[in-house]
């Protein structure tokens, strides 16, 4: 089984020697799908030694079987394992265990651990595959090219008076995207309330900006752009002199120049339209939490 340290370096090496950059997300699902096919059979083969039984087949040929599908697969995985064995002493123990273990909807590590959030299982920690400013967690599906960026940022004071804050780090964003002005459409906007963040603390000022940008890949040209709808959150914390900004990019329309339109999943531009990209940047939300203050070395 490949792993995903020696696809890591096979992508670098495939962008270096100028290869096809719309190859690199096949490269990139081989090593998601190895590391997590391992990370499968690892918590399998710790959940039957619980239980103190054998399964009929080998835990690498279920881990293949049920990591295929993702989030998908390892809920069908962790529901039969529940009929089969639900009854049993140490069950309900051991499942929690093999959910963990897997990583099934658990939660990311931000920062070192001073912060973290819950990502469906697809998503890929983009610092294993190339540099990320310390300042910033970068995940994406490379699937369908959707990405979640966490960025701590200099608190800007000038927003203080401002209703939503949150509408000036969509404009910021859409200035490092390059999106023309008459692309850039901000859609809506309100502030979270606190049961939208409920982990923050509920004095916390947090606001929500949705908009559509034009943004272009890999440097490719101006006309293969892409259209994306951008969810950004701004968490304003003054005490510490810190926004920590969370932002989700999702197509709305891919351009037939552009090399996601070769690697993307169209099922995914679909459910956007119907709004579900939404639902799950709040999902997310709900889920973040601060967890060492010292980060921001006040």
């Amino acid at each position: 089984m490949v792993d995903a340290e020696t696809c890591a370096r096979v992508s670098a090496a495939w962008i270096a020697l100028g290869g096809d950059r719309a190859k690199i997300s096949t490269i990139r699902r081989v090593a998601y799908y190895a590391e997590f096919t391992g990370r499968v059979k690892d918590a399998l083969d710790s959940f039957y030694e619980a239980m103190h039984t054998v399964p009929k087949k080998s835990t690498l040929e279920l881990a293949r079987r049920y990591a295929t599908f993702g989030t998908e697969g390892i809920a069908r995985l962790i529901g039969n394992l529940r009929k089969r064995y639900g009854r049993e002493p140490g069950a309900a123990t051991a499942l929690g265990a093999l959910s963990r273990n897997i990583g099934y909807k658990t939660r990311r590590g931000l920062f070192g651990g001073a912060m973290r959030l819950s990502l469906p299982e697809e998503f890929v920690d983009i610092s294993r595959f190339r540099v990320v400013p310390d300042a910033q967690e970068v995940f994406a599906d490379v699937d369908t090219d959707r990405t979640l960026i966490v960025e701590i940022l200099e608190f800007q004071k000038d927003l203080t008076h401002r209703k939503n804050p949150a509408t000036y780090f969509f404009e910021d964003i859409a200035e490092q995207n390059n999106s023309p002005d008459s692309a850039t459409m901000f859609e809506r906007g309100r502030t979270l309330d606190p049961g939208d963040m409920p982990l923050t603390g509920a004095k916390i000022r947090k606001h929500l900006a949705v908009g559509l940008q034009r943004v272009v890949k890999f440097r490719e040209s101006a006309d293969a752009a892409n259209l994306v709808r951008v969810f950004v959150a701004d968490v304003r914390l003054p005490r510490v002199n810190a926004d920590i900004i969370i932002s989700f990019t999702v197509p709305v329309s891919l351009n037939p120049r552009s090399s996601s339109s070769k690697t993307v999943d169209p099922s995914s531009v679909a459910r956007e339209r119907r709004g579900s990209e939404g639902a799950l940047f709040l999902r997310i939300l709900r889920t973040f939490e601060i967890l060492k203050w010292d980060i921001f070395d006040v």
